[in-house]
């Protein structure tokens, strides 16, 4: 049950040749785009990567709203890192690299990348998040980029994972346990999604505190800074109603006094029930 107001829904092995050749083909079919707004067309000079594209005139576009583990992350991540690039350059080059894109920020990121919604045009077009989300190809990332697209990608990617589509047939697609605070904390500076029972909530003037368990300097955290509470209240949040809910959370783990997950917007948070 999500608590927020775009409504998101929650399902790992070696992924098979096989599998990564049903991907590629799922990505041929038409997905209908979540995105609004001014759209521009655009030349693509090189697919750097599965979520990078450098334009004709030199900008840099980031696939907003995607995570994709680098290759060096393991054969697993190397094998759908390397499917989900190859797709999307077969896609760009199925429309001779004319794409429509909806940029999401007036400025590059420190990278120098400007975060975009890509779609191909005509028939058989459709939004390349959506597409590779869908098919097991990517993860939606803890970054907020469009608020308007974020429950359509998370309805997309837990229908990947109920169904074990790419990632989410490999460990990559692993749900780790809050309970297991030594696993969390060997994730440090990794994305990960964690479940379980927020046992207590702290409410503080500078940051309120998510408590996975009775030893807060060792049991998982989840942080939200006094800057970012408002927007989540403003989503639907009541703090003081998450003690005993059962919870998923996605983002990077850092080491605050035991492994945590800072959150700064409601796609990041989905609360699946009390246990």
């Amino acid at each position: 049950m999500a608590w927020w107001r775009f409504p998101g829904l929650w399902g790992m092995s070696r992924l098979p040749a096989a599998a990564v050749a049903v991907m590629i083909i799922a990505l041929e079919g038409g997905a209908v785009a979540c995105p609004t707004g001014p759209v521009e067309t655009v030349q693509v000079a090189e697919v750097i990567s599965a979520t990078e594209l450098r334009l004709a005139d030199g900008r840099r576009i980031r696939l907003a709203q995607l995570l994709i583990e680098p290759a060096a992350a393991g054969e697993s991540a190397a094998r759908i890192a390397a499917a989900a690039q190859r797709s999307v350059a077969e896609a760009v080059a199925q429309v001779g690299g004319r794409l429509a894109i909806r940029t999401l920020a007036a400025r590059p990121d420190r990278h120098g990348r400007i975060p975009a919604n890509v779609e191909t045009p005509g028939r058989g077009g459709g939004w390349l998040q959506g597409r590779l989300v869908e098919s097991g190809l990517a993860q939606v990332s803890a970054l907020l980029d469009d608020p308007t697209c974020i429950g359509d990608l998370l309805r997309r990617e837990a229908a990947a994972r109920s169904e074990r589509r790419g990632l989410w047939s490999t460990e990559i697609g692993t749900i780790w346990q809050a309970g297991d605070p030594g696993a969390l904390a060997a994730r440090t500076g990794h994305f990960a999604i964690v479940e379980g029972r927020i046992v207590s909530v702290g409410e503080r003037r500078r940051r309120t505190y998510l408590n996975f368990g009775v030893n807060w300097v060792e049991d998982f955290t989840v942080l939200i800074e006094a800057d970012d509470l408002p927007r989540l209240q403003a989503a639907g949040l009541v703090v003081g109603d998450l003690e005993g809910r059962w919870v998923r959370v996605r983002g990077w783990i850092r080491d605050d006094r035991g492994p945590a997950i800072r959150i700064t917007h409601p796609g990041q948070l989905d609360i699946v029930g009390t246990r």
